[in-house]
């Protein structure tokens, strides 16, 4: 039988959970190198990367990570490296952002004399693997880093991923100016997969296309459709209608009221009628007028 955990510990696994989940936010992927100084700064000496894939962090995240700050302490340090009288995050943002929620002055810090090329790999192979980047994010950042390397293969190469998973993250970038806009501030709607699928619609007709994904968009934004489903709603869109020929009915009237009908196809004339307006002799005149009426036709 399952003894039930007292409060305090219940209150250590929400801890121990709370430091596990940030463990590697606070650790720094790049150990020490030579020539690398530790040192204190003050929190207003720190700037961000623009080299940072990330266009934006969660307030819970930033919350919890200062939570397991304030508990433990910093388990790694923020790597950073001097831009002129301030210093650029290289790594550990988050790390920053949660001493300035705790009001702290001062944050421990390694300081590297690192080129562009090193930054902006680094911030990017940091991010790359976690979760909660989303792959807009990531497609604007091979964007910005690319011209640092020889080739599209060498990038690929330097964030661990292969080139035609790399061209995926490039779909987002055939897609109307205006949803690139929305993904500006809510990269999370839209993943690569996704993109890519809506890409190969767009490409096959453009001019007929477009409509419907602004309109599946739309339905995107207010929660009605799924993103994994944008493509399809626009192929079912673009399929000609085709016309279903209907059978051909006519209404069989008593005193007023519909008591059956006749309904021709390619195949059969049928004949409907109420029963409960048909009596047994009426079937007999009925079957044998039409007997009748077929022998006059043969």
């Amino acid at each position: 039988m399952f003894e039930k955990k007292s409060k305090v510990e219940l209150l250590a696994e929400k801890l121990n959970q709370t430091h596990g989940r940030h463990i590697q936010a606070n650790r720094d992927e790049s150990p020490l190198k030579f020539g690398d100084r530790l040192e204190k700064l003050r929190l207003n000496q720190l700037i961000p990367s623009k080299h940072q894939p990330r266009r934006r962090f969660a307030e819970k995240e930033i919350q919890e990570l200062a939570e397991s700050i304030k508990e433990v302490g910093l388990l790694q340090p923020v790597l950073v490296r001097p831009s002129g009288e301030l210093y650029e995050i290289l790594a550990g943002e988050r790390r920053w952002l949660a001493h300035k929620h705790l009001n702290l002055e001062t944050i421990q810090v390694i300081i590297r004399d690192a080129s562009d090329y090193e930054m902006a790999a680094a911030a990017l192979a940091e991010n790359i693997s976690r979760q909660d980047l989303t792959d807009y994010e990531i497609c604007k950042a091979l964007r910005r880093i690319e011209h640092s390397f020889q080739n599209k293969t060498r990038l690929a190469e330097a964030v661990g991923l292969n080139r035609e998973d790399m061209y995926k993250y490039f779909s987002f970038e055939e897609l109307p100016s205006e949803i690139q806009t929305t993904l500006d501030s809510r990269p999370e709607l839209l993943a690569r997969k996704a993109a890519t699928d809506i890409r190969a619609v767009l490409k096959k007709d453009p001019e007929h296309a477009m409509p419907h994904l602004l309109e599946a968009w739309s339905m995107l934004e207010a929660g009605k459709i799924e993103q994994t489903k944008i493509a399809q709603y626009i192929k079912q869109r673009l399929e000609p209608q085709k016309e279903k020929s209907l059978p051909a009915t006519h209404a069989l009237m008593r005193a007023g009221k519909v008591v059956g009908n006749t309904q021709r196809t390619d195949k059969a004339v049928t004949v409907r009628i109420d029963a409960k307006a048909m009596t047994e002799d009426m079937e007999q005149k009925l079957v044998s007028f039409l007997e009748k009426l077929l022998a006059d036709q043969a």
